[in-house]
């Protein structure tokens, strides 16, 4: 495999290019090569191989770079990513440095908030320091001290596709035309959407600064635009090479730049807005906007382009000269070309389907029937890769990239350590090496719990080497999490999180190894009568294929390349986390009778469609489940907004907002609006409308709930920006994300916002609580992982009833029976007919709570450092 050397370079020089032997990148086998002309470590953070120079400016280069952590049993099935080089063109003070460093850690933390689907995702952004080239002169203008050089890098998405700067090359070539008016408004009102979004992040104000046609790219799985090549990056060296402040301008296109950038002065949204319109000059002309002295005259482009007046009034206004004079955002702009008649709504991506179909024939037909067959009809039948679980050979979640203490970083070295070791099957090695990384988890907690937490994963692990390392066979119950790590969905990672660290604590304790972590003694027997539990953690995407072939798995005792699990028997599963993806595995756990606890589902069980009611979710017996229902969730908001009355009031009681491809939204949807009149409540259904599509309808309303789920969270904040007067708004426990939050998001907006949650974790035991503060440093872990311990404790609680040679069918018998019952973080959990959690008047105050956003103490008692902004308990 031919390799490229990533150290920078001077002008002219060629690059180092170096040959690996691809046996030497498979799983397990890597280890680390070394350029053969400079002595460069060719294995990036021994992860990255850079498999050809993309692009090169004066920031530093660009790396098409294969990602051998990424999912894939070979080479072939890895993910490509682009890995950027960045570097100064000119040899820096040490304070010079410092300051690059400060800029590079600012402006990537920023890029790394921004997920959304048509901007490539940033991956990992790191530091690394190098040996100094033995040729190395300094007129080459690298920066180095004590013999070493520091280079800054970032991994991003890589988009396969080709950008619109070649698109129009190819176009003039082949067709002998430019783009016409309908793909240059399809162009803008697509780029519009991006930067809609761009511009409205919390964190920080982020400006493209660089929007030209070769940084937008369409893709060529998708045809989708994407933008990329974030100015703001290249401006982290410019900043400090040309003394600029970091408001101000440093990064210049000719001919796409405005006047303002072009000058040196502050950019704005409208810079952005600016850039983009220059490129649809470019695309309908065919030439670079500067030689029609845009933006002075804006007459001339005119005559080289085939365009409406009403199209081109909008652009012109875009290219203003004046910033004040321009459209001042993007849905200005997007109101303007409705105005103009130019488009309907805000259209999701057009199918492109007609002329693949046309174009490929007879023949073509039949091969894409067969494709159709395999991948859409029969998808279950596809084994998954070992990239889906672990035991504790590898992690299913990628560290942190914002964790920079270095007690934590230690730690996760540490725990790659242990999982190199578990590998090996050497599990005492492993038990030691996870240990230490706990050690320095909890020491880094200890000095700032901003920049370290204690990884559960971690725990699970160390606790699985302990279980393999005993005499007796452990036994074995899997947890199923929702991360994706190709998913622009950030609050994945965090829901996984608090579900392992639910599992961790519970396997703790049933290992008796809780007492070792804090050095206290141990007396009880671990284990049931000595054998100890032994988690399998697979992930499902939260995609419902995914969650049935991971499903079939587990009931099948087959980890895909693990041979060590072989003969072992999976008893139980936790999981999944949605109702949309634990319906669609539920069938096969019913199926094939193998007991699921969901800590989180809580859409309410409807066996069939009845009159006027579009809404069937059908689990199945062998699904239990320890989140009350909706109906718990929508009885106490119902109640809250009818007690927050204003009976002068003309208005409509309550607006909802809800998705009706999410059974959760229906479900919740459903289940508050039966508490009120029909003619009281307005729904708008955000699958068929955006926000503010639904603003004329549902304005005049005196509550917004919004019944929204995982991934909705541009909605949310979309609905939070267009409210008006403080209008109370209201939610359901998917939109709960922690026990506090940060001021660093946008929670502003989201102020004295109510929602309805499953539990309190205030609630739990003093024991519980003591524990929770020995193990991760804090009690206040939010109600999943508190849902998450009690999945656990009601399936060992099963299993215990069993003596020693427990078993699927006989765990379902017994939590099953009308007798059972278990004790956990929750409370008691007992369950009903349908498998779902058992709510007696007793648990009126424990199951099911309001919380509202606050930005003050919630008790007199609590301390001053807490964040900003908190869940803070309310009475209906």
């Amino acid at each position: 495999m031919q390799v490229y050397c990533t150290r920078p370079r001077g002008k002219g020089q060629p690059p180092h290019i170096n040959h690996i032997d691809e046996d030497d990148l498979s799983k397990g086998k890597i280890q680390q090569r070394y350029c053969s002309t400079c002595g460069m470590p060719l294995i990036i953070k021994n992860r990255y191989v850079a498999l050809s120079e993309k692009g090169q400016g004066g920031f530093g280069r660009t790396f098409v770079a294969l990602d051998l952590d990424s999912p894939g049993e070979t080479l072939l099935q890895k993910r490509h990513r682009i890995l950027k080089l960045l570097h100064p063109n000119t040899q820096l003070s040490p304070a010079g440095l410092k300051l690059v460093e400060r800029f590079f850690k600012e402006e990537a933390e920023a890029l790394e908030e921004l997920r959304h689907n048509q901007i490539p995702r940033l991956y990992a952004f790191f530091e690394l320091s190098v040996a100094v080239y033995s040729q190395y002169h300094p007129q080459d203008n690298e920066h180095f001290t004590n013999g070493e050089q520091k280079l800054f890098y970032l991994v991003q998405e890589y988009i396969e596709g080709q950008d619109l700067e070649k698109e129009l090359l190819r176009s003039q070539s082949e067709k002998k035309r430019n783009f016409s008016e309908t793909e240059a408004i399809e162009v803008l009102q697509e780029i519009l959407g991006i930067l809609k979004f761009i511009h409205a992040n919390p964190k920080k104000t982020l400006i493209h600064r660089d929007i030209k046609p070769s940084n937008i790219v369409r893709s060529n799985q998708d045809e989708q635009l994407y933008l990329i090549d974030f100015g703001a990056v290249k401006q982290v060296v410019k900043v400090v090479e040309e003394g600029a402040d970091s408001s101000e301008t440093v990064i210049v296109s000719p001919g796409f730049s405005p006047p303002e950038q072009v000058h040196g002065k502050t950019v704005t949204f409208t810079s952005d807005l600016y850039s983009l319109a220059a490129s649809c000059v470019c695309l309908l002309t065919g030439k670079n906007p500067h030689i029609f002295d845009i933006p002075f005259n804006l007459e001339k482009w005119k005559t080289s382009a085939t365009i409406s007046q009403k199209f081109a009034k909008v652009l012109n206004k875009m290219l203003e000269p004046d910033p004040k004079n321009r459209y001042q955002s993007a849905d200005e702009v997007i109101q303007a070309l409705r105005n103009q008649g130019i488009i309907d709504v805000e259209k999701k991506s057009k199918s492109r389907m007609i002329w693949l179909w046309m174009s490929l024939g007879i023949a073509g037909f039949g091969l894409l029937l067969a494709l159709i067959w395999q991948i859409v009809i029969k998808p279950e039948k596809i084994p998954l890769s070992s990239e889906y679980f672990t035991r504790g050979e590898k992690s299913l979640l990628a560290q942190d990239i914002k964790l920079t203490n270095p007690d934590c970083q230690a730690a996760f070295t540490k725990k790659q350590a242990g999982m190199d070791e578990f590998a090996k099957t050497n599990y005492k090695l492993a038990e030691a090496n996870f240990k230490a990384a706990i050690d320095l988890f909890q020491k880094g907690v200890k000095s700032d719990t901003k920049t370290c937490y204690i990884d559960p994963e971690t725990v699970i692990f160390w606790n699985n080497a302990k279980a393999n390392s005993s005499t007796k066979v452990p036994l074995t119950v899997a947890i199923v999490i929702p991360f994706d790590i190709e998913s622009n969905i950030v609050e994945l990672r965090k829901f996984s999180e608090q579900l392992l660290r639910g599992i961790a604590h519970r396997q703790n304790n049933f290992n008796q190894v809780q007492n070792q972590i804090n050095n206290q003694s141990n007396t009880r027997t671990p284990g049931l009568n000595g054998t100890l539990l032994e988690i399998v953690i697979a992930r499902d995407d939260n995609k419902e294929d995914i969650s049935k072939r991971v499903a079939k798995h587990i009931i099948d005792n087959q980890i895909p390349g693990d041979n060590k699990f072989q003969g072992r028997n999976i008893l139980a599963i936790v999981g999944n986390f949605t109702s949309r993806v634990l319906l669609a595995a539920g069938e096969e756990y019913n199926k094939h009778q193998i007991v699921t606890v969901s800590p989180s589902s809580t859409a309410i069980r409807q066996a069939k469609k009845l009159p006027n009611l579009d809404y069937e979710y059908n689990l199945g017996k062998y699904v239990f489940r320890i989140a009350p229902n909706d109906a718990i969730a929508a009885k106490d908001l119902s109640k809250y907004i009818k007690n927050s009355q204003n009976n002068n009031s003309p208005s409509k009681e309550i607006g909802i907002f809800f998705n009706s491809k999410e059974i959760y939204s229906k479900s919740l949807k459903e289940s508050l609006s039966k508490n009120f009149d029909a003619s009281n409540v307005i729904t708008c259904d955000l699958s068929k409308y955006n926000v503010q599509g639904c603003l004329p309808t549902i304005k005049n309303t005196r509550f917004w709930m919004l019944s929204l789920g995982i991934g909705d969270a541009e909605r949310v904040f979309s609905i939070t920006q267009a409210r008006t007067n403080n209008l109370p708004l209201l939610g359901g426990d998917a939109l709960y994300n922690d026990d506090k939050l940060t001021s660093d998001t946008n929670i502003a907006k989201t102020k004295d916002m109510v929602l309805a949650v499953p539990f309190d974790i205030e609630s739990a035991s003093e024991q519980l609580k003591d524990e929770l503060k020995q193990l991760w440093g804090t009690q206040k872990v939010g109600w999943r992982t508190a849902a998450t311990y009690d999945a656990l404790q009601v399936i060992l609680d099963g299993l215990q009833q069993q003596s020693n040679n427990p078993t699927r069918q006989n765990l379902y018998r017994i939590l099953s029976s009308k007798s059972f019952k278990s004790f956990g973080m929750t409370g008691e959990i007992k369950f009903d007919n349908n498998s779902d959690r058992k709510v007696e008047p007793k648990d009126t105050n424990r199951l099911g709570i309001l919380v509202k956003v606050s930005d003050r103490k919630c008790k007199p008692e609590d301390k001053n450092d807490n964040p900003k902004y908190r869940f803070c308990t309310i009475q209906p």
